[in-house]
């Protein structure tokens, strides 16, 4: 399917016809040489057939904001495989991904908890990853939901860490922030058009995001393709926890 040729209504005749599937690939744990998990990989599955690849709507389904409603619609199923998964092997621990959007709407980790609570699934048998771009474009609502995430026992990863440049773009979005504060003491100093106390709190508020967004990124662990460079350097380090083959 041609990008050009997707519309809303495409995306949502396909979820009602229930034509997103979920194909499975194993995460193998650096550390111990096992098979430890597996990441829910969501494909379109025409009626007529034809397998259509993440990459050729996913894109349009965020930008649209209709990503939100495709996972929300997809989390019982993966509830549903993880149960199954668990018949073979309860040791497994399996991973959805989801975008910045899920993450901004204010009804998606209630859906998620009451989902997984009606499923019988463990909190701990269930990983949330978010890609490095989702990462850096997470809002304050995302991050508090990450933390909610967090204190409920939810496991979080990074997905794709290193194939694209989230440290360069980390500090970039730094460098950034120190920048604009910058710029605020001039204006402050110079124009005295703001009250001291109105330059602190946005001094502060500028400090708390950016101190926010590195502990995510510090306490996120990174799932690296296990055939990249990266990932077989990780091999041998502590930066990464898991390769994905």
């Amino acid at each position: 399917m041609v990008s050009d040729e997707l519309t809303v209504k495409c995306l949502s005749d396909a979820l009602k016809n229930n034509e997103f599937i979920f194909h499975y690939q194993p995460i193998l744990s650096l550390r111990s040489g096992k098979i430890d998990g597996a990441e829910a990989l969501i494909r379109w599955q025409r009626s007529n057939g034809e397998l259509v690849s993440a990459g050729d709507f996913i894109p349009f389904a965020e930008e649209t904001g209709f990503i939100t409603e495709i996972t929300k619609a997809m989390i019982p199923r993966f509830l549903a495989d993880q149960k199954k998964i668990f018949e073979t092997d309860n040791s497994i621990v399996s991973s959805l991904n989801i975008s910045a959007k899920d993450l901004s709407d204010n009804t998606f980790l209630p859906t998620l908890f009451h989902l997984i609570h009606d499923s019988g699934v463990k909190h701990s048998k269930i990983k949330i990853e978010l890609t490095e771009s989702s990462v850096l474009s997470l809002s304050n609502t995302g991050l508090q939901q990450i933390a909610e995430l967090k204190a409920n026992n939810i496991g979080l990863a990074i997905d794709d860490f290193a194939m694209g440049d989230l440290g360069a773009n980390l500090g970039s979005s730094f460098a950034s922030a120190f920048q604009g504060m910058a710029d605020q003491l001039t204006d402050f100093v110079t124009t005295g058009k703001a009250s001291f106390g109105d330059f602190a709190r946005s001094v502060l508020k500028d400090l708390s995001n950016i101190f926010i967004k590195f502990a995510l990124f510090q306490t996120l662990k990174a799932i690296v393709p296990g055939d990249s460079a990266f990932g077989k350097f990780l091999g041998f380090a502590d930066g990464a926890a898991f390769a994905q083959n």
